[in-house]
């Protein structure tokens, strides 16, 4: 539970969060719990503001595809699945995390 309440606390007043650790040490339970319980309280107050989290793992993609590259034949910018999530998150209303 301690952790459950660390990251809280640091979600208030972060703008961003990194959970990291070894396998099994219960990262995305501690998220999932935290998050959840703020999703619960959305409506009992304007402190509080509706969490959407978006998973992506680094290893199953490309370096070019998560991040983005420059054609060189035509110098054009292709954005990255990063890029793509972020500008997606930014049009919503709600809290963004990207894990």
């Amino acid at each position: 539970m301690e952790k459950v309440f660390q990251l809280n606390d640091t979600m208030k007043i972060r703008t961003g969060v990194v959970v990291v650790g070894s396998t099994g040490t219960g990262k995305t339970t501690v998220l999932d719990i935290v998050i959840g319980a703020i999703n619960n309280l959305v409506e009992s107050g304007p402190e509080y503001i509706n969490i959407n989290l978006t998973k992506i793992n680094p290893k199953a993609v490309r370096t070019d595809n998560l991040y983005g590259y420059i054609n060189l034949l035509t110098n054009e910018w292709n954005d990255g699945i990063i890029a793509n999530i972020i500008r997606e998150a930014v049009a919503q209303q709600d809290q963004q995390y990207i894990g």
